[in-house]
Order: C-alpha cells, then sequence, then structure tokens
C-alpha cells in the first residue's frame, strides 16, 4: 500500500518472533539429536543427519517469512522460481555429492542446507529490492497494473468514469485516495 514504514516494522518484528522460535530449536536439535533419536527410535545412528540439518530450520523459517511477504506485496511468481531454483540445487548436490564415499548419505542434509539458505537469500534480496524508499506512487500503479494483466485481470480502477489509473493510492493517513504520479514515497 506504499506505507514502508509499517512494511519495515512488521518484517523486523516478524523476523525478531521467528528468530525467537527457531533459534532455539535449531540448537536444542543440534545439542540434543542424539537424545531425540533414542527416545523415539531407541537408537542414535543417525544424530550427525540431524545435526546437519539443524541450521536448516532457521533457513526455512526466514525463507517462509519473506515468501508470505513477498506474495502479500502481490510478488507470487518470484518465490515460486527461488524455490525451483532451490529444488535444481539440491538435486545437483545430492547427485554430485552422495556418490562421493567421504560425504555419501551426508550429502542429502547438506543440500537441503545448501538449497534452503539460496532460496532464503533470494527472498530477502528480492523483498529488499522491490520495496524500497524513494518508489513513485506511478510506478507502484505500473507494477499493480502488470501484476493484475500478468493474472488476466483487468484493473477495475482503469478508467472508471474518467480515472486515468490502475490503483488509487493514500499515504499514510491520507483520507482521500489519490491518483498515482509523481510523489515520491519516503521512510
Amino acid at each position: 500500500r506504499g506505507d514502508k514504514k509499517l512494511l519495515e516494522e512488521s518484517t523486523q518484528i516478524s523476523l525478531k518472533l521467528t528468530m525467537l522460535i527457531v533459534l532455539p530449536c535449531a540448537v536444542v536439535l543440534f545439542l540434543y539429536s542424539e537424545q531425540l533419536l533414542k527416545l523415539l527410535f531407541k537408537t542414535a545412528s543417525a544424530s550427525f543427519l540431524l545435526k546437519t540439518l539443524s541450521p536448516c530450520l532457521v533457513f526455512i523459517c526466514v525463507a517462509q517469512l519473506f515468501t508470505s511477504i513477498l506474495h502479500a506485496s502481490g510478488r507470487i511468481i518470484e518465490p515460486f522460481i527461488y524455490s525451483l531454483i532451490g529444488i535444481l540445487i539440491k538435486l545437483i548436490f545430492n547427485l554430485v555429492l552422495i556418490k562421493n564415499p567421504y560425504f555419501n548419505i551426508s550429502a542429502a542434509p547438506i543440500g537441503a542446507c545448501v538449497s534452503f539458505f539460496v532460496i532464503m537469500l533470494l527472498n530477502v534480496l528480492s523483498v529488499k529490492k522491490h520495496l524500497k524508499v524513494g518508489i513513485t506512487t506511478g510506478e507502484l500503479n505500473d507494477i499493480a497494473d502488470k501484476f493484475i494483466r500478468d493474472n488476466g485481470c483487468i484493473p477495475s480502477f482503469l478508467n472508471y468514469e474518467g480515472y486515468p489509473k490502475s490503483i488509487c493510492i493514500s499515504v499514510n493517513d491520507e483520507v482521500v485516495h489519490g491518483i498515482p504520479g509523481s510523489r515520491i514515497l519516503k521512510n
């Protein structure tokens, strides 16, 4: 909606809450993988796999958080493409490293961690790239118009009783919706 400060604050709070939950989980999984496996399966032979996967929890949660932010801002295809890239990376890691006797089965969690790290990184960079200070309300209109048309729809505001744009924009506490133009959004 153009309220960059609210978006930044919401993102920071969400990221802090995510880390508050996921970091202890990752640490516990790393430190107590043997005990967890013995409790569940009476054997701890694969505890090294859980230890290797523990950072993956953080990558998955942060990737999902930023996927949600991208979806909420109308950028639905990008996270999907980034997930496909992550899957491709995981497949490559598995195909190359599992054949190596040094890595063998431990290549699977390594590939998972690398792939989710890449997905997380691409999502974070995309949020930083597209949701930036200095964008004009006209640019937001163009982004929204493209998104609407790319999804097989027609902007409902465009040409309605002579309205010249695809969206209405009110910045911060404005009561009346404005026509997108050269107004630059600030923090």
